[in-house]
């Protein structure tokens, strides 16, 4: 059994117009200094994707090793990336969804870094949408101009991963090791998984390298995807639930980083073009009110539990308009009174 250098994951579920030409973007990869696999979840749709799927690979005469695992009942995006970690035999891993597409020579740019700087734990690329976008831009494309190549130190990759980094699972190589070894796993069932695994793996993040050529495309004009809905409930109880994880975090290796990661979390969760896309408010209520207690409870410093108090009582009550501004300003002066407490 030859050596697997990269593992593409492409979890598979209800994506019949778009999953060939994902697949073909796997199979033009230049990749003949390393080798590869690519593992397909068919996690049950309800359409005819892994019959594209199946007559697709029927036409591949190439040497990149091909496998499907069947999931019994649909899981979802996280678990259907967990079973492929979990099969993947590559030094590296890297996530594909299965209405994108990988533009030529990405693996080969990403691959390059890790052979540059043997052991790198993720290298990030670039990302080219479909349709031009300029929150998405800003939030994806990384740039030599604010970046350097290779990130050596830790507390700089902590930062850069939790705050400057693309939040996406794709366009990414993950050394599998880091997964593995430290139990970075996806949160199954919750949205914004993404930025959970970030908070995770912020806490053994070692080295980062970036490829800024574009490596994927990435099709944000897609109808019903879920960043297109308009209740905003699971979204917001997604990003409720990223709050605790991250307190957790700074118990364990108390820094400036991760309370300012808290402050801002907090900060967005009372959002009040947020709140007001949101259907089930009693659901994200009671969501609220648990992570509050949650965080009284944690050794956090008084900011922070001031915070998760202020910050959330408003859509408790159900207005924002006297609470809020107040609360603002009151909460700036504690933040810069901590941080120079913190450089001291």
């Amino acid at each position: 059994m030859k050596k697997i250098d990269v593992s593409v994951i492409i979890p598979v579920y209800n994506v019949e117009a778009y999953v060939e030409a994902c697949l073909r973007s796997v199979m033009e990869q230049e990749h003949g200094s390393f080798n590869v696999e690519c593992i397909i979840v068919d996690d049950r749709g309800q359409d005819g994707s892994m019959d594209v799927v199946r007559r697709t690979l029927d036409t591949y005469k190439g040497d990149i090793e091909f496998k499907i695992i069947e999931h019994d009942e649909n899981r979802g995006l996280s678990a259907a990336r967990n079973t492929a970690i979990r099969a993947a035999r590559g030094k590296y891993v890297t996530f594909l969804d299965s209405d994108d597409r990988l533009l030529p020579g990405a693996l080969a740019g990403m691959y390059q870094l890790t052979v540059k700087y043997p052991g790198v734990d993720i290298v990030q690329g670039n990302t080219r949408l479909d349709k031009e976008n300029e929150y998405l831009r800003s939030a994806l494309e990384i740039s030599p101009a604010r970046l350097p190549e290779f990130i050596p130190n830790s507390s700089e990759a902590k930062h850069l991963l939790l705050f400057d980094m693309p939040v996406t699972a794709w366009a990414k190589l993950i050394r599998r090791d880091f997964i593995t070894s430290n139990n970075i796993y996806y949160t199954e069932g919750m949205v914004h998984e993404d930025d959970m695994w970030d908070i995770c793996a912020s806490r053994y993040i070692r080295t980062l390298a970036f490829y800024f050529s574009y490596a994927y495309y990435y099709n944000n004009d897609i109808e019903n995807s879920i960043t297109q809905k308009s209740d905003k409930t699971r979204s917001l109880l997604g990003r409720i639930a990223l709050i605790p994880r991250a307190a957790e975090c700074y118990e364990q290796e108390p820094c400036i980083d991760y309370y300012d990661y808290l402050m801002r979390r907090l900060d967005f969760v009372n959002k009040s073009e947020l709140w007001a896309s949101v259907r089930d408010r009693k659901i994200v209520r009671k969501a609220i009110s648990e992570m509050r207690k949650n965080i009284a409870k944690s050794n956090c410093p008084l900011p922070i539990r001031l915070a998760a108090l202020y910050f959330t009582l408003p859509n408790l009550i159900g207005s924002n308009r006297f609470i809020l501004p107040a609360f603002r300003r009151f909460s700036g002066l504690l933040k810069r009174y901590y941080i120079r407490k913190l450089k001291k």
